[in-house]
């Protein structure tokens, strides 16, 4: 039996380029891996992004290597392997250094309506670089720091260490179905009448937000109304666990049906009872026990927390396109106007 890894980046791109093209027949897909055996179009992720006109798309194949640091100038859509790749053949996650998104100049269209997905940055920063990054698309992503400089970020299904706030003030901007554990903070005034969080799970606390809306979350191992500067906020159908009890209605906040540490023993299905780092949260299945009280208890009807809602929480990070996990060439050696014989198994992402 012999596997071919050149093989898989070739088959996931034709996979790919099907999709995409029948999304937008205008737009053009580039590939890029950096692997031993290169299968991509461009071995530099940042090369292949400057070839890149806004509405294309690039693959960054998931490597043993790093890509580094990154910028983005254009509306483009990245798309990686995914962060947490075990159940693939050859478990090769799509590692980035830092991702600048910047602003428009004579030269560039700026970076405005990119969409970024399945990209691991387990220590580095997803960085909006003025007000003008507008309609920001990060989904599936694993990232220690995103710092938001625009309106109309959507911010879902991805694990992330801390959000900055870093305009005044938010008109819009949506997360979801994610895992925060440090929270989210607004470094300016805190005037996020356009922030909405919905069903995400969040460590620690939020800091200096006001006038935005929580649904649906799960605050577990946090002290919410520890910070007097959360003023104005609405809280409906959210969880506490694991703390004090958080009045998250205190002073100026309002909100209803929020749940107050209902017992552990009838919580998680095997989630932790004190703060965890990114290498635990894939330890443990954060789905809800059926006897927990925010089962079915969201203002939509589902569960509370990341897998409720309408983008249920891939700890994956895989995109939705169909991804190849298995490759097998059956025969090595193949006569003159032979065929090759080729096994994959493919799963559909949720």
């Amino acid at each position: 039996m012999k596997n071919s890894i050149f093989q898989i980046p070739r088959l996931f791109c034709l996979v790919a380029f099907i999709v995409v093209y029948q999304l937008n027949v205008n737009a053009k897909v580039i590939t890029c891996s950096n692997g031993v055996v290169a299968g991509g179009a461009y071995s530099n992720l940042q090369s292949a992004i400057n070839a890149a006109n806004p509405g294309d798309t690039v693959y960054a194949m998931g490597s043993v290597n790093s890509y580094g640091n990154i910028t983005i100038n254009s509306a483009i859509t990245l798309i990686g392997a995914g962060y947490n790749t075990l159940g693939t053949q050859q478990q090769l996650s799509t590692l980035v250094g830092d991702i600048y998104l910047n602003a428009a100049t004579i030269s560039t269209p700026g970076a405005a309506g990119a969409k970024i997905i399945g990209i691991s940055m387990i220590n580095n920063t997803l960085n909006g670089s003025d007000t003008t990054i507008k309609n920001i698309t990060v989904s599936r992503c694993n990232i220690n720091t995103i710092q938001v400089r625009g309106n109309g970020w959507t911010i879902k299904d991805c694990i992330m260490y801390i959000i900055y706030l870093q305009y005044n003030p938010v008109k819009s901007c949506f997360i979801a179905n994610s895992f925060m554990y440090y929270g989210i903070r607004d470094q300016y005034s805190g005037f996020d009448n356009g922030l909405v969080i919905d069903h995400c799970i969040i460590e620690i606390a939020t800091y200096t937000i006001k006038y935005a809306t929580f649904t649906n979350n799960i605050f577990f191992n946090a002290n919410q109304s520890g910070d007097a500067s959360n003023k104005y906020d609405t809280y409906d159908n959210n969880i506490t666990y694991y703390t004090s009890k958080d009045s998250l209605t205190q002073g100026t906040n309002g909100g209803s049906k929020n749940i107050y540490n209902p017992p552990y023993n009838k919580f998680f299905a095997s989630g932790q009872y004190t703060s965890v780092g990114y290498g635990s949260i894939l330890s443990y299945d954060w789905h809800l026990l059926s006897t927990c009280p925010g089962h079915n208890a969201s203002t939509d009807g589902t569960d509370i927390g990341v897998y409720g809602g309408a983008y249920p929480m891939n700890f994956t990070g895989a995109s939705t396109i169909p991804q190849i996990t298995y490759l097998n060439i059956n025969n090595a050696i193949i006569a003159p106007g032979g065929k090759l014989g080729v096994t994959f198994k493919a799963r559909i992402q949720k």
